[in-house]
């Protein structure tokens, strides 16, 4: 679990497309083996864990099901009661696809040249490692929930729930190159930030925070954008907000 999370369990897969709502969708088991109608390779080990970094989506796969085997838990249902509603996430889902009630309140994803997804966004039963619908408040209050816990000033229900001081410290502690678990880790000056950027079919986003000061931005669009936008508002509301600099 470790090494998934750090990505360096070498295995295999970057990311995932998705699949178009009109299209057969792929059970998980036929998305680990690479089997129609999937539309990526098979998901292996291919280099020695531990040996390397190397960014792979498919490895969150295979921990997400992992967790369905030890828990008999649907995914959604299982990260809805453990991390989404005690981090106050209440308009974040994984469900794939998306029910009829929330469909409604989605935004159309975008492609660079300005043409839409077609059927508005993809599906992904890749939920663990592309599935996640969220808003940037509730994105934001992940990165809030971290900062707590981090400070031990966090919600018992999220310390107990979710994310224990000692954890978030394992979280946020360089395991391979600079990969903690789950996120990303940088320094800005004498600051230790989390971050972590997302694209799916015609949506991006960014969130970034800083362990100890509080600051922190989340960025989603519903544009695949090349020119780094999002990373240059983050810095424009880092220089407003007087964040430690780089």
């Amino acid at each position: 679990m470790r090494r998934i999370l750090s990505h360096s369990a070498g295995l295999t897969v970057h990311g995932f497309p998705g699949y178009e709502q009109s299209s057969n969708i792929p059970t998980l088991i036929q998305v680990l083996d690479g089997a129609k109608p999937a539309n990526t390779p098979a998901i292996r080990v291919d280099t020695v864990p531990g040996s390397k970094w190397r960014y792979s989506g498919g490895g969150y796969t295979v921990m997400q099901q992992l967790i369905i085997d030890v828990t008999g838990q649907p995914f959604p249902a299982l990260m809805r009661e453990r991390v989404l509603k005690p981090f106050g996430m209440l308009s974040s889902t994984y469900e794939q696809p998306l029910p009829p009630e929330r469909a409604g309140s989605t935004a159309t994803g975008y492609y660079p040249d300005g043409k839409a997804v077609a059927g508005r966004w993809h599906v992904y039963p890749e939920m663990a490692a592309a599935g996640l619908w969220t808003t940037a408040s509730d994105l934001a209050r992940f990165a809030i929930g971290i900062q707590q816990s981090l400070a031990r000033k966090s919600n018992p229900a999220i310390s107990q729930a979710v994310l224990s001081p000692a954890m978030t410290r394992e979280m946020l502690t360089i395991q391979k190159d600079d990969d903690g678990l789950g996120v990303f880790l940088q320094r800005r000056g004498a600051e230790l930030t989390f971050f972590h950027s997302g694209r799916d079919e015609g949506f991006d986003a960014l969130m970034m925070a800083c362990t100890s000061t509080g600051q922190g931005a989340v960025i989603m669009i519903n544009d695949n954008d090349d020119s780094g936008t999002a990373d240059k508002i983050v810095e424009a509301i880092a220089r407003e907000y007087r964040w430690p600099p780089k």
